[in-house]
C-alpha cells in the first residue's frame, strides 16, 4: 500500500511529464507550417529632409506599409511583433539600422493590415550620410509561440532617397535669396513660419447658447471649416467621420503606437465595413470619446489630418498668415454621438482640457510656444469672440488687467478654481465650507469652470443658501414666480446694473471672480430676468460648476505653464466686449479698447 504522498509525487509526475510531451509536440508541429508572408512597404513622400545644428541628417517620411503575416499564425502562436527598419552602409559602419515603426499583432485576423503612416520614430543618423544615399526598408517579425523557441525573419524591400547634396543645396539657398530682388515676400518659398501664437474666432450659438469655433481640418480634399462645439473639459478634438469625409491625407495610427498614447486607455479597433474608411480601419487605435452634453460615449478611432490656424506675430500685435500642422491628432466618431441638444451643423468637439492632445498642447508642442490660452466668449451671436494660444491675447486684450488664483487640474484634465466663499453685494453668504470641498480634488478646488454648462450649477444646499440670501439682498427689486431651471426670478423692467455683484473669493479676500448683473441675470421670457443659477442637485460633478453665461465678456487667460487661471473683471465695464475681434482687420479690438 503506497502513502498519500507517494501517490500525489506520481500523479504530479506523470501530469508534467504529459505536459511536457504535449509541449514538445506543439513546438514540433511549427516545423510542418511553411509560412509565405507578403509586404510592400512604400515611401509616399519625403516631408522633409534637414541638416540639424549638430551636424545630424534627419528626414521625415510618409509610408504605406501593407502586408500579409497570416501565414505566421498557427494554433502555437501567441503573438507577432513587427517593425520596419531602415538599414544602410557607411564608411563607419557595415550596417547602420533604424527603427521607423513597430506594432504587436495578436491575432491571425490582424495579421493582414495596410498602414498609412508617417515614421514612428525619428530617422536620424550621425552625420551627413543620408544624402544621395540608397538604403533598405526591411520587415523584421519575430514569432512568439505559446511554447517553443522564438522564431525571427525578414524581408528586404531596396529604396532610394533622392536628397540634395550640400553643395546642390547651397545653390539652391543662393537662388532663393537672389530672388528677393525680384519677388515680394509673399511670394518667396522660405523658412517654415514660427508663430508667436494662434487665434480661434468662435460665435455664439443664437439657439442654444453655447460657443462653437469653425477649425479648418481637412475632413474633405481640399481642407474645409468644420463647426466644432468648444469645450474647455474635453480631452482632445473629435469629429463625425461617417459622411462627407474623404481625405487624400488622413492617417489611422497602428494599435499600441506612440500616437494613440497621448489618448490614455485605449484599444485595438475593429471595423466591420469591407471598405476601409476615415474613422474604419482595423488593427488601429480606438478611444472612447463623449458627448459633453448628454455624457453618451462611443468607440473612434485615432486619426492625423492637416488642421490650419490664423497665426498672429510680434507677440500678439498682428495677425500673421495661415499655419498647418499637417499630422494633428484627432478622433474620428460615429455620428450617433452627435444626438441631443448640438448647435445645428456642429460637426464634433474641440477639447481644451489639460491633455498631451488636446488642442492648446498640441499647438504648444508643434510651434514651441507658452503652453498657455485665453477665452473672450461673446454675448451676442452676430459678432465673433477669440481664443488664443501660446500669448497673452491679442492687441488691445494684453492692456487688460487680470486676476490671478491657481489652477487645479481634475483627474480627467479638468480645470478647477479655489473658491473659498462666496459673496453677495459684498456680504459673505452662510455656507458650510465643507460643502465647496470638492470630491475630485480633496481640496477647495470647488468650482469647475465648463464651456458646455449654460449657467452656473450650485450643489442643493448651497444653490438654497445662495438664491435665498440674493433673493434678500434685492429687497428692492420686484420678484416674480420663478421659471424652470431658475429658482428665481425678478421684473424684467428693472436694470441689471440694479443687481448686487456677486464675488467668489479665491486663496484671499482680495482675489475674486467678480460675476456682474449682465452675467449673474438672464432673460428668461419677455418680461422676466431670472438669476443665471441652477440647482446641480446633491452630487454634482463639482459643488460649482461655472457656466458659460458667467463666462461672456470676460477675458480668461489658463496658464498651464504657472498653473493659474487669469481674470478680468466684465468688459462691457471698459464700454468694450468679447464681440469686437474682426479677423478681417489687425487692430479692431485695440481700437475699441482705446
Amino acid at each position: 500500500m503506497h502513502s498519500f504522498g507517494y501517490r500525489a509525487n506520481a500523479l504530479l509526475t506523470l501530469a508534467i511529464t504529459i505536459l511536457a510531451f504535449m509541449c514538445g509536440i506543439a513546438s514540433f508541429s511549427d516545423n510542418f507550417n511553411t509560412p509565405i508572408p507578403t509586404t510592400e512597404v512604400q515611401v509616399l513622400n519625403i516631408n522633409w529632409f534637414q541638416k540639424k545644428p549638430d551636424g545630424d541628417d534627419e528626414v521625415s517620411l510618409t509610408l504605406n506599409i501593407s502586408a500579409d503575416l497570416q501565414s505566421l499564425f498557427t494554433w502555437n502562436t501567441k503573438q507577432v511583433f513587427v517593425f520596419l527598419a531602415a538599414e544602410y552602409v557607411t564608411p563607419k559602419n557595415a550596417l547602420n539600422q533604424i527603427s521607423l515603426w513597430d506594432g504587436i499583432i495578436p491575432t491571425k485576423e490582424h495579421a493582414k493590415f495596410l498602414i498609412h503612416t508617417t515614421n514612428k520614430y525619428r530617422f536620424v543618423d550621425q552625420g551627413s550620410n543620408l544624402r544621395g544615399k540608397a538604403f533598405n526598408l526591411t520587415l523584421h517579425w519575430h514569432v512568439m509561440p505559446k511554447t517553443g523557441k522564438m522564431s525571427a525573419n525578414k524581408l528586404v524591400m531596396t529604396v532610394s532617397l533622392n536628397m540634395a547634396s550640400s553643395i546642390f543645396n547651397f545653390l539652391l539657398t543662393f537662388l532663393a535669396l537672389s530672388s528677393l530682388v525680384f519677388l515680394s515676400q509673399s511670394q518667396v518659398t522660405s523658412a517654415p513660419f514660427k508663430p508667436d501664437g494662434l487665434a480661434l474666432p468662435v460665435f455664439k450659438d443664437s439657439a442654444t447658447g453655447l460657443h462653437i469655433a469653425n477649425i479648418n481640418i481637412t475632413k474633405r480634399t481640399p481642407q474645409q471649416s468644420i463647426p466644432l462645439l468648444i469645450d474647455l473639459n474635453g480631452k482632445f478634438l473629435w469629429l463625425n467621420c461617417e459622411k462627407n469625409c474623404l481625405s487624400s491625407t488622413y492617417l489611422a495610427p497602428f494599435c499600441h503606437s506612440t500616437q494613440c498614447s497621448g489618448f490614455g486607455s485605449h484599444s485595438c479597433n475593429k471595423c466591420f465595413s469591407t471598405i476601409p474608411r476615415p474613422g474604419c480601419h482595423n488593427n488601429t487605435c480606438a478611444v472612447t470619446t463623449t458627448n459633453p452634453l448628454t455624457s453618451q460615449t462611443a468607440t473612434s478611432e485615432v486619426a492625423q489630418d492637416s488642421l490650419s490656424i490664423q497665426s498672429i506675430t510680434q507677440s500678439g500685435s498682428n495677425f500673421g498668415p495661415i499655419v498647418t500642422i499637417h499630422h494633428f491628432l484627432f478622433a474620428c466618431s460615429p455620428s450617433s454621438l452627435l444626438q441631443g441638444p448640438f448647435p445645428n451643423n456642429v460637426q464634433g468637439v474641440a477639447g481644451l482640457a489639460h491633455g498631451s492632445v488636446s488642442l492648446p498642447i498640441q499647438f504648444a508642442s508643434h510651434f514651441g510656444f507658452p503652453r498657455q490660452f485665453s477665452l473672450c466668449l461673446p454675448s451676442s451671436s452676430q459678432k465673433n469672440g477669440a481664443i488664443f494660444f501660446g500669448t497673452s491675447g491679442f492687441n488691445g486684450t494684453q492692456t487688460v488687467n487680470l486676476t490671478y488664483t491657481p489652477i487645479i487640474i481634475g483627474s480627467q484634465g479638468e480645470y478647477f478654481i479655489p473658491v473659498r466663499s462666496i459673496r453677495v453685494n459684498n456680504k459673505p453668504v452662510p455656507l458650510n465650507h465643507s460643502s465647496l470641498i470638492s470630491t475630485r480634488t480633496r481640496n477647495f478646488g470647488g468650482a469647475m469652470i465648463s464651456t458646455t454648462a449654460l449657467y452656473t450649477a450650485l450643489e442643493h444646499s448651497i444653490f438654497t443658501t445662495f438664491t435665498q440670501f440674493f433673493a434678500n439682498q434685492s429687497s428692492g427689486i420686484s420678484q416674480v414666480n420663478p421659471i424652470s431651471p431658475f429658482g428665481l426670478c425678478f421684473n424684467s423692467n428693472v436694470s441689471s446694473t440694479n443687481v448686487p455683484n456677486i464675488d467668489f473669493v479665491m486663496q484671499n479676500k482680495n482675489v475674486t471672480l467678480t460675476i456682474v448683473g449682465t452675467n449673474s441675470v438672464v432673460e428668461a421670457r419677455p418680461g422676466v430676468s431670472c438669476l443665471a443659477f441652477v440647482d446641480g442637485g446633491k452630487n454634482p460633478k463639482a459643488p460649482i460648476v461655472i457656466g458659460v453665461h458667467q463666462l461672456e465678456d470676460n477675458f480668461v487667460e489658463f496658464d498651464l505653464v504657472r498653473s493659474r487661471l487669469g481674470v478680468s473683471s466684465s468688459l462691457l465695464s471698459r464700454n468694450t466686449s468679447c464681440s469686437n475681434f474682426n479677423f478681417t482687420s489687425k487692430s479692431s479690438f485695440a481700437n475699441e479698447m482705446e
